[in-house]
């Protein structure tokens, strides 16, 4: 009998740590996903882009690369290294920005940002708003789901309409195959989802949990 408790015991002793094991994987990757900054996407007249080197937030505000952006919108961009300056153009627009400056110039005539351009990992960097005031964009920026958009404003609310139709048919879609179908075993009284994970039938109608101990 005395051996038969000590044994239970050991078992026990396994069980919980196994169990404190897994909370402890499972805690530190939450916290580190919660941590890791989620990157900002980018959308350019509904469609989603890309670039070598993502958009930033410093300071509230947000940087995008020009290059990338300016590009995709049609405009050629050229670097003088030897001037630290960056020259786009598209149509009858010219922008002359000197990295590291909030002076610029558009069309030969002096521009001011207000935040100078930087060089973050090779790639100029520009705030978020100088695409709407150099090119004449739209450019809206909506903090909650990190997303940047670039265009007219029916481009926008095409895409916000897309992401929230999908994500409602994701929703509805797991609600209907999560609807849990009990297979009962007379023989030892479990239950089994369809996927293989087995629960107490005791627990079945209160919180269907996948561990019986």
């Amino acid at each position: 009998m005395k051996e038969n408790v000590q044994r239970v015991g050991k078992v026990l002793k396994k069980v919980w740590a196994c169990l404190l094991g897994c909370l402890f994987i499972v805690c530190s990757g939450a916290a580190a996903a919660y941590a890791a900054p989620k990157e900002i996407a980018v959308f350019i007249e509904a469609d989603r882009h890309q670039f070598d080197q993502a958009p930033v937030i410093e300071q509230g505000r947000t940087l995008v690369p020009l290059r990338g952006v300016f590009e995709a919108l049609g405009a050629t961009v050229k670097w003088n290294q030897k001037a630290q300056t960056v020259t786009a153009k598209k149509g009858d627009q010219t922008i002359e920005l000197v990295i590291g400056k909030k002076q610029g110039k558009r069309n030969g005539q002096a521009y001011f940002l207000d935040v100078p351009p930087k060089v973050i990992h090779g790639r100029t960097m520009v705030p978020l708003r100088f695409i709407s005031e150099a090119l004449g964009y739209e450019v809206k920026w909506d903090s909650s789901i990190q997303t940047v958009f670039i265009g007219t404003d029916d481009a926008a609310i095409k895409v916000i309409k897309q992401k929230l139709q999908k994500e409602t048919d994701d929703v509805r879609a797991w609600l209907g195959q999560k609807d849990p179908v009990l297979v009962t075993d007379e023989v030892n009284g479990n239950g089994q989802e369809p996927d293989g994970i087995l629960f107490c039938e005791k627990n079945v109608k209160q919180t269907m949990k996948p561990l019986c101990l």
